[in-house]
């Protein structure tokens, strides 16, 4: 092959969550391939504490990395 199996990964895998600490994600799998769900409307949904819920697991992650996760890489991988 081409690419490492990390560059694979970084090139088409992302990780989806909703109420895990995000940091260590950042760290271990980056910042590019993290997003963010309220998980609405399943029963494990973050809402009606979904603020809270964010300030709860995006401690010690920078305003950048909180906004890519959040919204911008979706954005990117779905072309919106």
């Amino acid at each position: 092959y081409d690419l490492k199996p990390s560059e694979m990964f970084h090139r088409q895998c992302f990780l989806t969550t909703w109420f895990d600490s995000i940091a260590p994600f950042v760290g271990q799998i980056g910042k590019d391939n993290i997003l963010w769900s309220t998980n609405l409307p399943l029963t494990t949904s973050t809402w009606p504490q979904t603020q809270e819920t964010i300030e709860r697991c995006f401690v010690e992650v920078s305003t950048e990395t909180r906004e890519k996760i959040l919204f911008l890489n979706a954005k990117k991988l779905y072309n919106l």
